[in-house]
This record gives C-alpha cells, structure tokens and sequence, in this order.
C-alpha cells in the first residue's frame, strides 16, 4: 500500500476574502414621478443606452426627453438610472403583454376572466371592429361587478406598445387592488389573449403617496449605484429642490439642479429657487440656468459619469464642456453677472463657440469637480484600508510595521490621484503649512509638496493604554494639494516696431 505524502508535507490552500468594492461614482438617477413605472420593486429601471428607456417609455414622457439628451454626451456616458417618486397616491394597474389577434376576440361572445376573485362571464366581443372597443367591452363588465375596487376601472388599448393596460383609476391608494386575470368557471378563457394573465403581465397593487425622502431610501434599497442626482422638469418647484439639496448635504451625492425661471437673471431678485438655494451656500448642489426645458443638469452629469478615476488625466472641469442634443442661452452681461453672482452655471456661446461655465457648486470658489473627487478620493481609502484589515490572513498588528502598510495603502489611492489629475505638487497655505509643523513637530516645513500630498500618523509608541487596548492605532493626517484647473487666462502683448 502506498502511503500519502500528505503525512510528510501538508498543502492547503484559501481564497483571500474579496472586501469591498469601491463605490462607484458619476451614475445619475433621474427621479420622475411618470407613472410608466410601477410602484414596486420595478420603480427603479437601469438603461445602458437609448434603446433601453425606448422599450420602456414613450416619446411623450419626460423621462424619455431626459435620456436622449443625457446619452447624447461624449464620452458616452454610465448607465442612467430613471426610478420613480410615487408623490400621489396611485392606483393598482396592470400592464399587459403580447395580445392575440383582433379576430379571435370577435369570434368570442361568451368571454369570461376571473379579477379580485370574481367570475366575469358572458363578454360579447363579436361586434368589436378595433381593440379599443375590446377594452371598453371588458372594462363596462368590470364595472358592473361587486368589488368597489372596479367600481372605476380604467381599460385602455396602448397602440404604440401594442398592449392591454388596466388601472383602478380614480381608486387610489393601498386599498387599491387588482389581481392578474385568470381563467373563470365557465365561458370562454381571455386573460391570455388580453395578455393579462401572470405569465406574461406586470402588475402593481395601489399605494399610498411618500415623501421625497422615503422615495429615496426606497430607492436606495433596490439600486444603490447612483451619485448624482437630477429631476423630471415637472418636479423642478421650490420645495422639491430644497427637499433634495437638504437631502444630499449629509449624504455622499451630488444634486445637479436645473431652473428655467426668467426671476434668475433679473438683477438682485431673492425669490427663486435658485435665489434660495445660492443663500445657503451648499457645496452638494450645482445648478444650472437656461432658459429651454431640455436637461442641461442631466447632460453634464453625463458628462462627468464617464470620468474613469483609475485611468491617466481623466479628471474634468465642467467649465468648456458641450451640452449635445440642448440650446445654448444667448445672456446679456448683466444677466451673466447675475447668474455667477449666485454661483449658477449656464450653457453659453462664446464667439459662437457653445460651452458650459462654470462648472461651480452653490458654495463660492467649490467646483463640482473637486467635490466630486474628493469624494471619490475619501471612499477609495476608506475601502482600501478596510481591505487591508479584511483581507490580512492573520492580522495587521499594532506596530511600527502596522501603520507602515496602512501609510503604504493610502499612499497607493494618493498616487493614483497623482495620475488621475486631482493632486499636483504645490504650495500649502500659511495656515495649513502651520498645521503641518504643529502635528508633525517638523518646524523646517516650508508648505511645498513635491508629490502633492503628505501622509503623516504619529509613533504607534505614543498610544495611550486605553487606545491600545481597543485595538486602534494612532490617527493618520493626509494633507492634500489639488490640481486645480485654469478657466482664465489674462495676456499681455508688448509690440514695438
């Protein structure tokens, strides 16, 4: 008998934990309250390309509008999220499938389905001469039954989608109800030619009007993907879009707003929205102007979402960039000069040449571009360094050697903002180069960064007992030199002949 070399040499072999993923950053959710997507887990729909909100909505509908503009941008930008605000009650709908040829309906007059558990029988539908009539037939039989969930019952025939689709109509709220229609105890089965039956119909129950902030976190549960944050042009009043920027301002998102309000440019005005906004200052909200309904927020949040952090110079100003598939404004000076006054952006010809400016927040001097990577730069850290902890098949332990490899995996996200284009080496502010003397006791420091950013943490022989014994180590300090971008150039030309 042969005897086992495991008996000798003993292999085993494990896969590192994967952590967590670094978020992702720049996917806008456009947040509509188009009843075209139901109030269930099907509220929120994810489109890579056009073709994928045009299997969903109509031509008509705001979301539609949206997303042609937004996947318009170039670079092509991230998938965008549409998810709905149920912000009024709604009724129970049933949207139907494939439907069966008109002629099998008009061979049917003893037709029957079963709705909320009961029998519909006897349905003529031998004098239909179009599946309009098919749907007022069947839904002047529903009526007359006993639930009062039908009482109201709205039928409708959708030619451009070619489908059935039902709603209780003026029944609304959690009481509403419906259920897929299923066959009866007599007559002749047509739920499936409706295309209603539960193989091939969607369908919601009623529900009850949420808040903004409700929306969201439901929103949230099912899709977490999204950054950025825009509105249906219907949803554009007052007390949406301070709902929303009170929202995002303790929150890892951004609020891309948009105003069509003539009151903005007007010199001095203080009751817009876009007035009420810019006197509160908020860093997570950036709004833009124009005088045209056609998303110009969503567009250049487009355009940001096709940043890729982890390749070279990828970083973007929003300043010059094009708003493809919108109208630029033509502003007087004085209307500029308003619209920067409150830190409003705008989509402008200069010399005929149409670009975005200035790609600002409503906080003065923060562009949406450094808030937005420094968000990303604060998450790749944080997930990084939790990786670092996670994924160490023993431990990192609490020594010199520890803070090392922590210092070493913030460095790596440091680098990587190097190559991206958010750090470039630069001189600190006296207030900020004092900070660096006081905590690093290096009184030499003059304020240059030669790498654009200095990690600091101090001896892990300076912590105290109590932090030890809770497994901490000592705090770490990363100053940060950003690299900014140039918007304005003043020249000077000296000529003597």
């Amino acid at each position: 008998m042969t005897l086992e070399i495991s008996d000798i040499v003993k292999v085993s072999a494990t896969i590192t934990p994967q952590g967590v993923l670094r978020r992702e950053f720049g996917i806008p959710l456009f947040l509509t309250n188009d009843t075209t997507l139901p109030t269930g887990a099907g509220r929120v729909s994810v489109n890579a390309s056009m073709p994928d909100v045009e299997s969903v909505f109509d031509e008509s509908t705001e979301p539609y509008k949206a997303a042609n503009v937004y996947f318009q941008q170039s670079p092509y930008p991230k998938n965008l999220i549409i998810a709905r605000w149920i912000n009024e009650d709604a009724p129970a709908i049933i949207v139907g499938g494939s439907v069966s040829q008109l002629s099998d309906f008009q061979a049917i007059n003893d037709g029957s389905i079963s709705i909320n558990d009961e029998d519909f029988t006897g349905i003529d539908f031998s004098a239909v001469t179009a599946y309009a009539d098919v749907a007022t037939t069947l839904q002047t039989a529903l009526r007359a039954g006993a639930d009062a969930s039908l009482d109201q019952v709205e039928i409708t025939y959708n030619a451009v989608k070619a489908r059935f689709e039902i709603s209780t109509g003026s029944v609304v709220g959690a009481t509403a109800l419906l259920t897929h229609g299923t066959s009866a105890a007599t007559g002749t089965e047509i739920a499936s030619l409706l295309g209603i039956d539960n193989e091939t119909s969607i369908f919601q129950q009623g529900a009850d009007a949420e808040s903004l902030e409700d929306a969201l976190t439901s929103i949230l549960a099912l899709n977490d993907q999204w950054y950025f944050i825009t509105l249906d042009a219907s949803l554009n009043d007052t007390a949406t879009v301070d709902k929303v920027r009170s929202w995002v301002a303790s929150r890892i998102y951004m609020f891309s707003a948009e105003s069509n309000d003539e009151n903005v440019v007007t010199t001095g005005e203080t009751s817009s929205v876009f007035a009420q906004v810019s006197a509160l200052k908020p860093e997570r909200t950036f709004g833009t102007w124009s005088r045209t309904k056609d998303y110009k927020s969503l567009s250049i949040a487009g355009r940001f979402s096709a940043v890729n952090f982890s390749a070279n110079n990828s970083l973007i100003t929003g300043k010059f960039k094009s708003l493809p598939g919108t109208a630029s404004d033509n502003l007087t000076p004085t209307e500029q000069t308003e619209l920067e006054r409150k830190n409003v952006n705008y989509y402008a010809p200069f010399s005929g040449d149409d670009i975005y400016a200035e790609g600002i927040t409503f906080a003065p001097s923060v562009y949406v571009d450094v808030r937005y990577w420094l968000d990303w730069f604060t998450n790749t850290v944080q997930a990084d360094v939790y990786n670092l902890l996670r994924q160490n098949p023993t431990k990192v332990p609490q020594t010199k050697e520890g803070n090392a490899a922590i210092k070493r995996v913030i460095e790596q996200v440091c680098r990587q903002g190097v190559k991206n284009g958010g750090i470039a080496p630069g001189q600190l502010s006296d207030a900020l180069t004092l900070d660096v003397q006081q905590t690093t006791g290096n009184k030499d420091f003059e304020g240059f960064l030669p790498n654009g950013y200095l990690i600091y943490a101090a001896p892990i022989t300076e912590l105290s007992q109590s932090d030890r014994n809770q497994r901490k180590t000592t705090p770490f300090r990363i100053w940060v030199k950003g690299a900014g971008a140039i918007h304005f150039v003043d020249i000077q030309i000296d000529f003597e002949n």
